[in-house]
């Protein structure tokens, strides 16, 4: 901030005279409120302990914030921005309207909700309903049982009554709670070189501006995406490389870090499998604004905390969000057919061989002409196949077995809605929602972070980065022979060919089956007094069955959604 800019932050920090209080809600996380500027306001502003207070000119309580980053713009309007570079939240005061928004990615949220008949907004849904007094929504827990996951827009319904979580790309105005759209997706019309010069660019801005002022950051290094921030983070500084050894002894993980490590010089941590925490270890949902699939893994991702700080870590980048955006998802095929029919013929046939599909599967769903509305409306009577999940609009849920009369009708209930699409080609959609839904996990590995003490950064979530690689040509990016050919292409003269050349993944199935082995036990424990039989909605004997069996994907999966609300149920109490 410039001059001027710090003494007007400090005057307004500053204005209200309040000491600066440290617990409450979340305390060990960081968090904001939004106030309106009116007299009642102030009753709210009181029961909220704060680190940080931001008044309007007026002296009323504008932001009360916790544990963030704070940056304030007072040259022609009352502006915060809270967060860290390449990720922020940003709250202000237009034509004396005030307006919240996180990011286009969606990992820094917004949630609006009325309280003694206020609008505020926070980017924690919790803080929000402990000051309206809110409790879980049926309806939100109920969409969070659905098999893979319920579809836009309800993959992003709050799961508080009252509370009402504001969509990605929008801001809130905080006395209406009306939404307003402030970023569209980039036209997907850039070569795959130009594209890759963008991404490159953004993704070094993004490592380095995080990582000045540090004397070390770690780095998770297992696949191409956290490879490429290592890459670029140990131009920066000292870097410790962390990684896991997966059980599958055709993993190829410890191997492939070792030799990039070794390339550049850099300490690396490599955590055995023998020694590392299974998933449903200390199941704990206590820590999460939202149930979540992190909270299974609490034992496992915080042993990354831990060796991130024994080596004097003070940030951890992690590749989340990688595979979301840069393995754009066949359905792309449909809207190249559109544009470029020759280069769709192409592709349609490297995309035949690789999914196994019939040619005239591939040609009739290239001529489907389904809007987004009515798919989503008769998707809960949808089989899931292979040719939907291609070029469909996405998977159809599925409505699991245990789930109640009561759960089954909340949910049609939902599904009678009207909904649109995230943008009306269909690959550009389906990419969203993939972003969407994996900035809801990152979202929640950051909030452990805190927990544990050491930060994480997800920069493939970052605004740039994002429309860098939206902004590709999706007949080069989608082509099935090729591996994340963006990210390869931009870190050309970042990581060495061999590092380029791996295209292989490290796979976990054998992990999770066997952590659902050795804690049976505390998994049936979260099923004892199930919050979610008291809402009426799981036949928990039914439930009870699964878990006594063996791991199965398609029968334990949904299974493994209904145990992750109930831990976060258990946490609330």
């Amino acid at each position: 901030m410039g001059r001027r800019v710090r003494r007007a932050a400090r005057a307004l920090i500053l204005a209200s005279g309040q000491p600066v209080r440290e617990t409450g809600w979340a305390a060990r996380t960081s968090w904001f409120v939004a106030l309106p500027d009116v007299e009642a306001a102030g009753v709210i502003a009181a029961r909220i302990e704060a680190e940080h207070e931001i008044c309007y000119p007026s002296g009323r309580p504008f932001v009360l914030a916790r544990g963030a980053e704070v940056a304030i713009d007072a040259r022609d309007r009352l502006r915060v921005v809270l967060g860290e570079a390449g990720s922020v939240h940003v709250l202000e005061v237009v034509d004396g309207h005030v307006r919240v928004r996180g990011t286009a990615s969606g990992l820094r949220r917004v949630f609006h909700a009325r309280v003694n008949g206020l609008g505020i907004a926070s980017d924690r849904a919790d803080v929000l309903a402990g000051l309206a007094g809110a409790g879980p929504d049926p309806l939100g827990i109920a969409l969070r049982l659905l098999s893979p996951e319920a579809p836009w827009p309800l993959a992003w319904h709050s799961v508080w009554s009252g509370v009402a979580a504001v969509p990605p790309g929008h801001w809130v105005d905080l006395a209406s709670g009306r939404f307003d759209r402030w970023w569209t997706p980039p036209e997907p019309e850039l070569a795959l070189a130009d594209a890759a010069v963008a991404l490159r660019e953004a993704l070094a801005d993004a490592v380095r501006i995080r990582q000045q002022g540090k004397a070390k950051v770690a780095c998770d290094l297992s696949g191409l995406d956290s490879s490429s921030l290592f890459g670029l983070a140990v131009r920066g500084g000292p870097v410790v490389a962390l990684t896991h050894q997966a059980d599958d002894p055709m993993d190829e993980d410890v191997a492939a870090a070792q030799y990039l490590a070794e390339h550049f010089g850099a300490e690396h941590d490599v955590l055995a499998a023998e020694q590392a925490p299974l998933p449903f270890d200390g199941v704990d949902g206590s820590l999460f604004d939202e149930p979540t699939w992190v909270s299974a893994y609490r034992s496992r991702i915080g042993t990354a905390s831990a060796r991130a700080a024994k080596y004097g870590a003070e940030l951890r980048f992690a590749g989340h969000g990688g595979d979301e955006l840069l393995m754009p998802p066949p359905v792309w095929l449909a809207d190249v057919a559109r544009r470029h029919p020759l280069r769709a013929a192409r592709l349609a046939r490297r995309v035949q061989a690789k999914y196994r599909l019939t040619a005239g599967a591939v040609a009739g769903l290239l001529a489907d002409r389904t809007t987004y509305a009515d798919w989503f409306a008769t998707s809960l009577e949808r089989k899931q196949s292979t040719e939907m999940h291609v070029l469909g609009w996405g998977v159809p849920p599925q409505l699991p077995h245990w789930l109640t009369g009561h759960a089954v009708e909340l949910v049609r209930g939902a599904f009678a809605e009207a909904a649109e699409p995230l943008a009306e080609a269909r690959g550009m959609h389906a990419t969203l929602e993939f972003v969407h839904t994996g900035a809801l996990a990152a979202r929640h590995v950051a909030q452990l972070g805190e927990v544990d003490g050491v930060p994480v950064a997800s920069p493939f979530f970052d605004d740039r980065v994002l429309e860098a690689c939206l902004a590709v040509r999706p007949d080069e990016a989608i082509d099935p022979r090729r591996y994340k050919p963006l990210l390869v292409q931009a870190m050309a003269d970042v990581l060495p060919p061999r590092a380029l050349a791996r295209a292989s993944k490290s796979d976990i199935s054998m992990t999770v089956s066997k952590g659902w082995s050795e804690h049976r036990r505390g998994l049936l424990a979260l099923l004892e007094d199930s919050g979610t039989a008291q809402l009426g909605l799981i036949d928990v004997d039914a439930v009870r069955r699964i878990c006594r069996g063996p791991y199965d994907v398609d029968t334990c999966g949904p299974v493994r959604r209904l145990l992750e609300v109930e831990a976060w149920l258990k946490g609330l109490r």
